[in-house]
This record gives C-alpha cells, sequence and structure tokens, in this order.
C-alpha cells in the first residue's frame, strides 16, 4: 500500500472550509497525503502577524477542529500559522521612510520580517513540541500557559480581565480556553460575590495534579531551546524579548 495525494475536489473543499474560519487571513500551502482510508494533512495559514502566539493557536486551534469534525477520514493534521502582512502595515513602514529611499524601505521591511518569522518560526516548533508531550495529560499550550499563570498567581481572586491583560490576549481567546479548561475538569468559574458580572476563576485538585508533570514538560523544552548558550547570553535574549513584547502588547 502506498501514499498518494488526496484528490482536487477533496483539498479545494479543505481549503475553502480553512478559509472560513475566524482569524484566517489566507492558506498558504496545503498537503495532503492519503494512505488506505486515511488522510493525513500538512497546512499553513496566515493570521494577522499582531497577535500574540496564543491567540494564533487557538485559531490554528479552531480550525483543526472544524476540519476534523467535516472530515472523519482525516487522521492526522498539522497547522503552522505565518503571520500575514497587510498593507496597512507596508504604510506604517513606508511612513518611516525619508523622501521614499527604495534602499530604506528594504531595510525596514527586511527587519520587520527578519524578527518576526523567526520568533514565529521558534514558536511554532515549540508549540509542536510541547503539544506533543502535553497531550498526554489533555491540555494543549495555550491552556498550559492559561494554567500556568493560575499556579503563581498571588492573586487572592483572579477573573478573566487579569488573564487577558496578564497574558496579552483577547477576550474572545480566553473566553474559549478558560471554557475548555472548565469542561475537562481542571477549572471551575464562580460569579463574584460583589459583581456578579464577572467570574473567578479557581483551580481544580485535577489542575494541581497535573502541575508538575506540566512544569517538567516545559522546562524540558526550555533547557533544548537554550542549549550551548551561557547564562549571560539567556540573561541577554530574556531582556530583549521581554522588551519586544513590551513594545508590540496592548497598553
Amino acid at each position: 500500500m502506498v501514499d498518494k495525494a488526496c484528490d482536487e475536489e477533496t483539498v479545494e473543499k479543505i481549503r475553502a472550509l480553512a478559509k472560513r474560519q475566524r482569524g484566517v487571513m489566507r492558506v498558504d500551502s496545503l498537503q495532503t497525503r492519503e494512505f488506505g482510508n486515511k488522510i493525513y494533512v500538512d497546512l499553513e495559514i496566515a493570521a494577522d502577524g499582531h497577535l500574540s502566539l496564543n491567540e494564533s493557536h487557538e485559531i490554528a486551534e479552531d480550525v483543526h477542529d472544524e476540519i476534523e469534525k467535516a472530515f472523519p477520514q482525516i487522521k492526522h493534521i498539522m497547522i503552522h500559522v505565518n503571520p500575514y502582512i497587510n498593507r496597512k502595515t507596508v504604510y506604517a513602514l513606508l511612513g518611516e521612510v525619508d523622501n521614499g529611499d527604495l534602499e530604506d524601505v528594504y531595510q525596514l521591511l527586511l527587519g520587520y520580517l527578519e524578527i518576526g518569522f523567526l520568533v514565529k518560526q521558534i514558536n511554532n516548533v515549540f508549540e509542536k513540541e510541547l503539544n506533543g508531550r502535553l497531550r498526554t495529560i489533555g491540555i494543549t499550550s495555550s491552556q498550559c500557559a492559561v494554567l500556568d499563570y493560575l499556579f503563581h498567581s498571588n492573586k487572592e481572586a483572579v477573573n478573566q480581565r487579569d488573564v487577558e491583560r496578564n497574558l496579552n490576549l483577547k477576550n474572545p481567546t480566553v473566553t474559549g480556553i478558560l471554557k475548555r479548561l472548565d469542561e475537562k475538569g481542571y477549572i471551575l468559574c464562580v460569579p463574584n460575590e460583589e459583581d456578579k458580572r464577572r467570574k473567578n476563576i479557581y483551580l481544580t485538585e485535577k489542575a494541581y495534579d497535573i502541575q508538575k508533570r506540566m512544569e517538567t514538560d516545559r522546562k524540558k523544552l526550555d533547557k533544548r531551546l537554550t542549549m550551548g548558550m551561557t547564562k549571560k547570553e539567556v540573561a541577554a535574549v530574556t531582556r530583549a524579548l521581554e522588551k519586544m513584547l513590551y513594545n508590540i502588547a496592548d497598553p
């Protein structure tokens, strides 16, 4: 038995479904393999380059779920999210150039692409590895980030707005993550006694049961990420990344 690409009609249906999903601005690449009665998909989509890493992952997760729901014969989907650069971004960069110097335009665009895509590429690999490790305990890297914040928060009562602000995530994204964590039994959302419109978020015993495993998996990846680097280099990279995050995060 040999594998082959899916028929063109199926490929176009998958492509069209992916393009219709929230946050997907373009389908950059779609490759399929058919082995017996099972299909394997490798998909690259483009989303707003100003979204946080967790928001991009939530878009990928939604696309993944919708495609699997529509195509039961799909055995596995690998989704990568690339930053989408629109005209507004290009015009903003052009606005920084004196007298329309094309070399300056080129350098600005090159710098934008190099840093953005490098960070994104690192994130793609990191998320793929972390999701693979976390799959055995039933959570994703986005859900891991929220649980990690809840584990280490010093606040007596944490609400959804706290999560949004501290992780630089938008309301719909956090709503989806919290809903999934609640359904899986890792958190409880309880109405705030003083403001019934808000809900306080509490970790369950089930969450604490996976904390050590979750943090161990993430630390192992951090160690791989900084392999061959001195403590000074790690500290310098950390400071630079924190500054970049500060520069682009919502005020």
